[in-house]
């Protein structure tokens, strides 16, 4: 009798320790390896808004898509007829949208592609300008754009065709690079 409590605690201690050593050898060969699929975007996201303030809390940037997805180890993240609208003073400085478009959170660089519509708000009284392209990369550290592709401007009743452009929204400055062809309308 005097034997058994004695021999409890060390009873008590090996059955715990064989029940450890089992429930380790399950818990490890049971254990499933996730395979990563790297042609399976790793999340999507549908009806996606993101808004960017300034240090005085005013809209920066808006982007907009129908989706967004991002695959695994990519630094780029993808959408669906994405919308940029970039503000100045929480007021519209000018929008973008396309079919397709890419952004890079680490450049600030935003890519739009097929069917791109880019307005640039005038001021008061003014005409808008609107720029169609198929491609169109805008850097939203610096609110520039660009274009390598062949471009169209519309100002009014003006209309300038144009192969790439740099837009420095800074200035209000579109600059057109080659084959420049302007039909100019009086305002």
């Amino acid at each position: 009798m005097k034997r058994f409590p004695r021999l409890f605690p060390l009873l008590l201690v090996l059955m715990l320790s064989v029940l450890t050593m089992l429930l380790d050898r399950v818990t490890r060969s049971s254990s499933v390896q996730s395979v990563i699929d790297r042609d399976q975007p790793e999340y999507t996201v549908e009806d996606f808004t993101a808004t960017r303030f300034d240090a005085q809390g005013l809209p920066q940037d808006r982007l907009q898509a129908r989706k967004m997805w991002q695959f695994p180890d990519a630094k780029d993240i993808e959408f669906e007829h994405p919308f940029l609208t970039s503000y100045q003073l929480g007021q519209v400085n000018y929008t973008v949208e396309g079919e397709v478009g890419r952004y890079n959170n680490s450049t600030g660089m935003v890519w739009f592609d097929r069917k791109v519509v880019m307005i640039d708000k005038a001021e008061a009284g003014k005409p808008d300008t609107q720029i169609d392209t198929r491609a169109l990369t805008v850097d939203l550290n610096t609110s520039t754009a660009k274009s390598p592709a062949a471009v169209t401007v519309h100002q009014g009743g003006s209309v300038a065709n144009a192969i790439g452009f740099t837009y420095a929204q800074q200035q209000g400055l579109i600059t057109l690079l080659s084959k420049v062809r302007i039909s100019y309308a009086q305002p």
